[in-house]
């Protein structure tokens, strides 16, 4: 899906897939990063009468949500926002 959101281009073809942030029913939320490093949600639907769409959030936003993550990260902390994560 290529959606153009204030000037920017999102495609979740050609993004980062970090992880699951919800999997349901027919739908899946993934965090997803961009080539230039923006972060987005990306909202799957298998409902009838509903769109798949784009949500950008911002790195802070991005950092709450990877402790979201259904599981496993596809992608590491460090590889993703390019510093190792605070110690405790």
């Amino acid at each position: 899906m290529i959606q153009v959101i204030n000037g920017k281009r999102y495609d979740s073809q050609k993004s980062t897939t970090i992880g699951t942030i919800s999997k349901g029913t027919g739908r899946t939320t993934t965090l997803e990063k961009t080539k230039k490093g923006n972060f987005f949600f990306y909202h799957d639907t298998q409902w009838q009468g509903e769109v798949d769409s784009i949500e950008p959030i911002s790195k802070e936003e991005a950092v709450v949500q990877y402790g979201n993550i259904i599981g496993e990260a596809d992608v590491d902390y460090e590889s993703t926002f390019g510093e190792e994560p605070e110690e405790a």
